[in-house]
């Protein structure tokens, strides 16, 4: 279906308690995403917010090389409300971990990354502010790059019957018996 489930959590850092990032992300490839347990509290003369979230999030799969193929799963989340002239997101890289015990089936996680930026849309959205037609607003990127656990197991898996069958005809044709050998084909 070209989507994938995540589960996991957000933080902020803000110099005040009005501008509360979590509360304006948006999820842009997101297709069912919820958020629970929001939370902020007053750490060190910063504020300090937590948000877990919950959903599904699209990715186009390519599997020309499968079973040996590998993927890099994105979620890409936007500021909906302040443009980087009030808000800009950093990624908490040194911070921000896979939860080790994680079990992703026949997946193994090669790769874990959080991109910060921004992105410019080609208008204003109305506001009577920004000049020249476009707006800018923060962006950050995570993305999760996997591959399969055993590439050789699925071939394997998904070749056998072809090779099994492949055997069977070719043992039909070893039959001179004609009876047998019509007996053989259709076996196969």
């Amino acid at each position: 279906k070209d989507t994938f489930d995540a589960d996991f959590w957000l933080w902020s850092i803000c110099p005040d308690k009005d501008t509360e990032p979590l509360k304006t992300i948006e999820f842009v490839n997101g297709h069912d995403v919820g958020t629970s347990l929001y939370s902020i509290m007053e750490k060190d003369k910063q504020w300090w917010a937590t948000l877990k979230v919950k959903g599904t999030f699209h990715h186009d799969f390519s599997l020309q090389n499968y079973p040996f193929d590998d993927q890099t799963l994105t979620i890409d989340m936007e500021e909906a409300t302040l443009d980087t002239r009030d808000l800009v997101y950093t990624g908490d890289n040194s911070e921000s971990k896979i939860e080790p015990a994680l079990n992703l089936n026949s997946w193994r996680i090669r790769s874990f990354e959080l991109k910060a930026g921004s992105v410019t849309h080609p208008t204003t959205f109305g506001d009577p502010t920004l000049q020249g037609g476009d707006s800018t607003y923060a962006q950050l990127q995570l993305k999760i790059g996997i591959d399969r656990n055993s590439p050789w197991g699925e071939f394997l898996k998904s070749t056998f019957a072809v090779f099994i069958a492949a055997c069977l005809a070719l043992v039909s044709l070893l039959i001179t018996d004609g009876r047998v050998g019509l007996l053989g084909a259709t076996m196969f």
